[in-house]
């Protein structure tokens, strides 16, 4: 049945936030404001605004109202136990290296030329923001961190999808198409939702069956606040289906080509050096650990096609799985070391959300509106 649905998702937008884009631009700043006062205090604050505006605010509260605020804290507290140093790793040779595998989406990113070698480092910090903001404590609430970075994420992609189009945007077949569609926001979704699970899974972090459906039951709620079309993901309802869905949508992609190859490279060669000191490794031996690590969770014949190359490192990987399991078998059994460990990342996760101090590219939505240039994804 899923199969049959996922073609219902090609070529379409995210109407409710295509429309707030298409109100934005002809606004005033007094009424872009109030878009901003609403997305930090809610829709009730506001008045004067476009029914767009008022549609994707409800539409975000509604979401949010879905599951108690307790609820979500509790889903998201595992993330704290495995810590900043393997979160990291989920997130590039993990999520992002799995989301430069689908051609259609590497074009998407060349073409706004935003991970180029020269800026990838920085994409990441910021990817890695949009993550922790979300996964925080009280990141989903609303003028929460993880839910006003979600909403600028969502009204980027929109103004992205807008730029494509009026360039004429035609997929690698020369076909002409809907640039970041439902199909590829759900892949996306998927590679932050389902990846890291495997991945943890491999390096000995992972989740009770109960974690499991907890951390998956936020996801979604995650995936309708980036804009997907909430009728199909209420199929998705475990993480089996959703795990079965990823290899559904897989299957129907061409292998990775040079843009993915590029920049994945580029962006395993970035992530290295930023992780060398949590692996107490000399920078260049942590550039081949990501190589490996990307190998590991997305296979032989994937890494093949990405110009992932096999390395020595790849001997430590079980003793570092062995390690993380005992760790975690720990943290299960001792509630002060528990304690400590989430005290000491949740401080992390603030140095980190800190140390980017200029705003990142989905933040500044406005001023990339006011200059006509095409913004990075």
């Amino acid at each position: 049945m899923l199969s049959t649905k996922l073609n219902t998702l090609k070529g379409i937008g995210d109407p409710l936030a295509d429309a707030v884009l298409h109100d934005y631009r002809n606004a005033t700043p007094a009424v872009r404001a109030l878009l901003e006062k609403g997305i930090l205090q809610g829709v009730s604050t506001i008045s004067g605004v476009p029914q767009s505006f008022v549609a994707l605010l409800q539409d975000s509260e509604a979401t949010l109202a879905l599951m108690p605020p307790s609820d979500i804290e509790l889903a998201f507290e595992p993330y704290a136990w495995i810590g900043p140093l393997w979160l990291s790793v989920c997130l590039g040779p993990g999520s992002l290296a799995h989301t430069y595998a689908d051609p259609s989406i590497a074009s998407v990113l060349m073409k706004t030329g935003n991970l180029l070698p020269q800026t990838v480092s920085r994409r990441l910090l910021e990817t890695q923001l949009w993550n922790l903001s979300v996964i925080k404590p009280g990141g989903l609430s609303v003028g929460g961190s993880g839910y006003v970075h979600t909403f600028q994420v969502r009204l980027l992609h929109a103004q992205v999808r807008s730029r494509l189009l009026q360039r004429g945007w035609r997929d690698m077949h020369g076909h002409e198409t809907v640039p970041i569609d439902q199909l590829q926001m759900l892949r996306t979704w998927l590679d932050f939702s389902v990846v890291p699970f495997n991945a943890l899974d491999l390096m000995g972090l992972s989740f009770s069956d109960d974690q499991r459906i907890a951390l998956f039951s936020v996801w979604r709620l995650v995936g309708r606040l980036l804009g997907i079309d909430p009728e199909f993901l209420s199929h998705v309802n475990d993480y089996k289906v959703a795990h079965e869905l990823l290899c559904l949508v897989d299957a129907e992609l061409p292998a990775p080509d040079e843009n993915s190859r590029v920049l994945t490279q580029a962006m395993l060669e970035a992530i290295g050096p930023r992780l060398a000191p949590l692996l107490g490794m000399p920078a260049d031996v942590s550039v081949l650990m990501m190589f490996s690590l990307c190998r590991l969770f997305h296979g032989e014949t994937m890494a093949q096609h990405l110009g992932v190359d096999a390395n020595w490192t790849s001997a430590l990987l079980p003793m570092m799985a062995d390690a993380n399991r005992f760790r975690l078998r720990r943290m299960v059994e001792d509630p002060v070391y528990r304690s400590n460990v989430t005290q000491q990342s949740l401080k992390t996760f603030d140095a980190i959300e800190k140390s980017l101090s200029e705003k990142t590219v989905y933040q500044a939505m406005e001023t990339t509106l006011a200059s006509e240039k095409l913004p990075r994804v």
